[in-house]
């Protein structure tokens, strides 16, 4: 019995150690589940709160863009000024050092924009590399070392004291050879009067005996007198030369010449020429890429050119590129000059500082450009690019090639100096080169012809400073007087916003307000047009009929008063 009881005992014992287990479980249970559900309610309030705020964050934007609203509906960015564009300067340490120090020296003296003296040089190592080095990145594809570049100025410049400063030498290595030409012409005129003299002889007893002898004698004398004829006098540099002088010069210079002038004659006889023949365009635009050129003239015989090269390099005042026609611009004229127009120093001119160009460094400075006019011009050596620098033009182009874009730089009016670029710098790179390595050189053939990676960056590199300087001289070009009536209508829009005290004013006030200035419907719209663009006018029809027109000026206008 007891052990019936003991047993009784035990299973009583364990049936509630089972109890209290279960019941500890069950409460383990329910306290798991209270705290996941206070989890989940935590989730759920967090993503309550996080769904709240990004409500109330719609309702702040919307709200806010309800306020930017002005009194009349209409919501406005900052208008775009009229301001100049920013102008980058030009890096001359892309130069070797003999032709940096020049480009400083000649800019320290006539306290003058270092712009002005470097792309002078660009123009002066043009011309005398033309036809005896060109850039070939690839069997097809060359470039030749003629550039068009212009330096635009205002008067009281000194444009021609740098001028002619840099191309100096040039002028001075031109008068030398004319000297010994003339002295050569001298001692030729005396030795071709002897020849005629032994011709009219000899050519006497020929026709009475019909000597073969003599006629072998005839023919000699003959090719020395073509020999003794007068030739023309070298020339490297025109000034001012009609389009059939500068064809007849290349004729006679081995298809090169340089126009070179601190004055803009050539602009402006293009911008009346051209409304009478377009067929003038054609020295400028074949003698930049080097394709053949035929003229054929009653007065003279037919002169054909096969690869005629054209330096151009003018400094002038930026009148001279104002209402530039656009047959010149289509036709590619102008898209094929380098344009610079930097912002000059009058009134903050330095004269304790306006050092003269030391001996030395106009010294060396002749000294190469004399170097290199004295490479023979025969043959055209090919430079060719390192496999790195061709590398890196590659990526270039195709950085070059997004710009075409809508709404890059050269989708619009910049499309046609924007198929240039490449080409120009290639130009440059060229130039940059055979300057490099001409100070060390003996001749011609100790250049090398490998253009390395650090060359061709340099040259690259100036395409910021020329986009941004092409993007100047078109607006000068196109939108200067569009752009300062704008500027005026806006001026006179302040006045009758601020008479009426309202900033939205019918159209037509305006126009009576104006309408002796602008005469004509025409102007005054494309006025509106280029202030409603540039984000200062809003248009808004209303009045009894609904079609009454308004213009709404913008507040900032007001801001910036």
């Amino acid at each position: 019995m007891q052990d019936k009881q003991e047993r009784n005992e035990f299973k009583e014992k364990e049936s509630k150690e089972v109890e209290t287990s279960f019941s500890e479980l069950k409460l383990a249970e329910s306290k798991l589940i209270i705290a996941e559900g206070k989890h989940a309610e935590e989730e759920l309030s967090n993503a309550k709160i996080r769904g709240q705020e990004s409500i109330d964050a719609l309702f702040k934007e919307l709200q806010e863009s309800i306020n930017s609203l002005d009194e009349y509906g209409f919501e406005w960015q900052p208008p775009v000024t009229f301001e100049k564009p920013s102008l980058k300067e030009f890096d001359v340490n892309i130069f070797p050092d003999t032709l940096k120090n020049m480009v400083l020296s000649v800019s320290r003296f006539t306290q003058t924009p270092v712009d002005l003296a470097a792309i002078c040089l660009i123009g002066v190592l043009s011309t005398t590399l033309q036809k005896k080095f060109h850039v070939e990145p690839v069997v097809g594809w060359k470039e030749p070392l003629n550039t068009y570049t212009a330096v635009l100025l205002q008067a009281s410049n000194r444009k021609s004291s740098v001028f002619g400063l840099m191309t100096g030498p040039i002028f001075n290595y031109e008068s030398d050879l004319i000297k010994s030409h003339q002295e050569q012409q001298k001692k030729n005129e005396k030795q071709l009067s002897l020849v005629n003299k032994r011709i009219d002889k000899l050519e006497n007893e020929y026709a009475k005996s019909g000597d073969i002898e003599l006629q072998g004698a005839l023919e000699e004398l003959w090719a020395l007198k073509e020999k003794l004829k007068p030739q023309p006098a070298p020339t490297f540099i025109l000034d001012n030369s009609t389009e059939e002088a500068i064809i007849s010069k290349l004729f006679q210079n081995s298809e090169r010449i340089a126009i070179a002038s601190s004055e803009g004659d050539l602009f402006e006889r293009l911008k009346s020429s051209i409304k009478l023949d377009a067929s003038k365009l054609d020295v400028y635009l074949k003698g930049y890429s080097g394709d053949p050129l035929r003229t054929d003239r009653i007065s003279r015989d037919t002169e054909r050119l096969e690869e005629p090269l054209v330096t151009i390099c003018i400094s002038a005042q930026p009148a001279v590129i104002e209402d530039m026609p656009q047959k010149i611009i289509d036709r590619g004229l102008i898209p094929r000059f380098l344009i610079s127009m930097p912002s000059d120093l009058l009134g903050k001119r330095d004269v304790y500082n306006a050092e003269p160009v030391d001996f030395e460094t106009k010294d060396l400075y002749s000294n190469l450009i004399s170097k290199l006019l004295s490479f023979e011009d025969k043959n055209s050596v090919a430079l060719q690019l390192s496999s790195e620098a061709y590398d890196v033009l590659k990526k270039f182009e195709q950085h070059v090639e997004t710009l075409f874009l809508p709404e890059q730089l050269y989708s619009d009016s910049l499309k046609s100096w924007g198929g240039k670029i490449i080409g120009n710098l290639l130009r440059l790179t060229g130039l940059l080169h055979v300057a490099k390595y001409t100070e060390k050189a003996d001749g011609k053939a100790d250049i090398p012809t490998t253009i390395n990676i650090e060359t061709l960056n340099n040259a690259l590199n100036l395409k910021g400073y020329f986009d941004s300087q092409i993007i100047n001289a078109f607006g000068t070009m196109f939108n200067k007087e569009s752009n300062d009536m704008a500027q005026y209508l806006l001026y006179k829009l302040e006045l009758l916003t601020e008479e009426k005290k309202v900033r939205k004013v019918a159209k037509q006030d305006l126009w009576q307000k104006t309408k002796k200035i602008f005469t004509t419907a025409p102007p005054f719209k494309l006025a509106l047009k280029i202030l409603e663009e540039r984000g200062f006018i809003q248009f808004e029809y209303g009045g009894k009929s609904g079609r009454q027109e308004f213009i709404i000026l913008s507040p900032f206008v007001k801001k910036n008063q």
